[in-house]
């Protein structure tokens, strides 16, 4: 018997997400080379790219045991597809523009 219960939410994946934006903005910040802040945005969307699936998983596993969600299966998967199909340079400036990014304060 497991000691904790399963989670209903990919609240691992929410952490890479967080921890993989905090390590581009601090690369970002440090000035690092443009190959390796391309390497962290790659990451970074990596990490978005699991948590949306893991969020469809999520909506999919409820709707299969009849319970209602609130999550929008249709919005995540347009999300999935907008970044994927968003450039390094884009994600880059996106994470800069970031509210908690240092230099946009």
């Amino acid at each position: 018997m497991p000691l904790f219960a399963p989670r209903s939410e990919p609240v691992k994946k929410r952490e890479q997400v967080q921890q993989r934006e905090m390590e581009l903005v601090l690369a970002i910040k440090n000035q690092f080379p443009d190959n390796k802040l391309e390497k962290l945005a790659e990451r970074y969307r990596q990490a978005q790219l699991s948590l949306l699936k893991a969020q469809l998983h999520t909506i999919q596993e409820m709707e299969f045991q009849g319970k209602k969600t609130t999550l929008r299966q249709a919005k995540i998967e347009q999300e999935i597809l907008i970044y994927s199909n968003k450039s390094l340079a884009e994600l880059i400036t996106e994470v800069q523009k970031l509210p908690n990014h240092p230099s946009s304060l």
